[in-house]
């Protein structure tokens, strides 16, 4: 039955090297994937009161589909439950013939991880990717040219990574934690056997170097990781400190690992001071520090008065020059 496909969820930020974890796993025959499907996040995001913005009004969707469910016999518990059987049948129909597993790697479901293990219970696998939030936050950078454009990536540098750590620090009897750093170095093999021995699958060698193999169906994605990288490489492990060291960068780094603190970045395998440190041993030029500046003050802007969903309203209004040569 393509329904008894079991799920696996890889929770990560963007930018945290969750395509290389995805074709490491699919290497395996057992092991099913596409690029990024994204589809729980619409059916969870029904649930929630914010977060949305829709031409139709999520505020009033929201409250209908309420109303509807509460009609439902067990009310949200046959929701969820729905949500589920519906879920694994497309993963089952999609999968590849053969494949015991379907692994769905949605970055953005940092905003619901604590909900899809509601849902999907102890029947799925939950890897949780961390990378040093340094390093995602210069691949952010990276991918949008050089120039400053984190104010894009606020949900995910912000609310997704405490989200992150807080689903995975209440859930770690049955989650398991992935490192990137081990990952592309020298205990690749043994980090990337401890993730097939958690989900119980067979785990060969021959994955490290086959995974460039592995081609995902579908056009989300990091595209540009799987040109680069053919081979498992430490190169990425530095780049940030060339990307970061400027000191506009330097200072907006250190506030956002302070905002972090060090609690939270001891529980996903970092440490404040050392980070810290390695910032201080940074001397850029000061070279696109204005700049800097000033894309950071526009981002602010645009987040405070949402200029995307302004730009969205005047789309709607209808063309002022058609009526007025409208005859009468």
């Amino acid at each position: 039955m393509v329904s008894e496909i079991k799920p696996i969820f890889l929770f990560s930020l963007p930018r945290s090297g969750s395509t290389l974890v995805q074709r490491i796993l699919a290497s395996s025959a057992q092991i099913s994937t596409v690029s990024e499907p994204w589809i729980l996040l619409p059916l969870l995001a029904a649930r929630r009161l914010q977060g949305t913005f829709a031409d139709y009004s999520h505020l009033s969707a929201f409250y209908a589909i309420g109303d509807f469910i509460n009609k439902l016999p067990d009310q949200e518990t046959t929701y969820r439950a729905e949500v589920r059987r519906f879920i694994l049948n497309l993963y089952g129909q999609v999968a590849v013939p053969g494949a015991e597993y379907f692994l769905d790697k949605t970055p953005r479901y940092h905003n619901f991880a604590h909900e899809i293990m509601s849902i999907f219970g102890d029947d799925a696998r939950y890897i949780f990717l961390w990378r040093n939030p340094l390093s995602i936050i210069a691949s952010m950078i990276e991918t949008g040219g050089g120039r400053w454009n984190l104010s894009q990536y606020k949900v995910d540098i912000y609310h997704g990574l405490d989200n992150l750590i807080r689903t995975y620090q209440n859930s770690q009897s049955n989650v398991i934690a992935v490192n990137y750093e081990n990952l592309v170095g020298e205990h690749a093999g043994a980090e990337s056997k401890k993730m097939f021995n958690y989900i119980g699958v067979d785990f060969s060698p021959s994955f490290l170097s086959n995974f460039s193999d592995v081609r995902l169906k579908g056009t989300a994605g990091d595209q540009s990781g799987t040109r680069e990288y053919h081979t498992i490489s430490t190169a990425p492990l530095q780049k940030w400190k060339t990307i970061l060291s400027n000191p506009v960068r330097k200072k907006w780094s250190k506030n956002y690992l302070r905002w972090i603190g060090e609690n939270r970045l001891s529980a996903i395998g970092y440490s404040l001071d050392d980070l810290t440190r390695q910032i201080d041993s940074l001397h850029g030029p000061w070279q696109g520090g204005v700049a800097d500046l000033g894309r950071m003050a526009f981002g602010e802007v645009r987040c405070v008065l949402s200029l995307r969903s302004i730009y969205y309203n005047i789309q709607k209004i209808p063309d002022l020059k058609n009526i007025l040569s409208l005859e009468y």
